[in-house]
């Protein structure tokens, strides 16, 4: 399947988010596009993670988490809408503390499952 699986998470432990990624990365078959919120300073760290791994069809784009506080950063979820850029019609959110056991496309089509409902 090539249809782009989009994900976003909310970053707020960079070692944790590693693991997330490697267990989604461990499974996938798709394409992926990563929509990072971050705290600036850690965005350095993401960055160069993934630039190390070199990964073939993942992109990556970054959305800064302004003067929040690390607490509440949990409430951008409900900003995504207006974070994310319009051509986004669907996206996964995942939490940096989750680890995925299998491939993120069985849950893309679940998705499009109970919209057909």
């Amino acid at each position: 399947n090539c249809q782009t699986i989009h994900i976003a998470i909310i970053v707020e432990n960079t070692r944790k988010m590693a693991i997330l990624l490697k267990s989604i990365l461990v499974f996938r078959d798709s394409p992926l596009h990563f929509h990072f919120i971050i705290h600036s300073t850690d965005q350095f760290v993401v960055e160069t993670l993934l630039n190390t791994w070199e990964l073939p069809s993942v992109k990556c784009s970054f959305y800064p988490m302004k003067n929040v506080s690390k607490m509440v950063s949990n409430l951008f979820k409900l900003t995504l809408p207006s974070i994310l850029p319009l051509s986004v019609e669907k996206v996964i959110v995942l939490d940096s503390d989750v680890v995925v056991l299998s491939d993120v496309h069985k849950l893309w089509i679940f998705f499009d499952i109970l919209k057909s409902l």
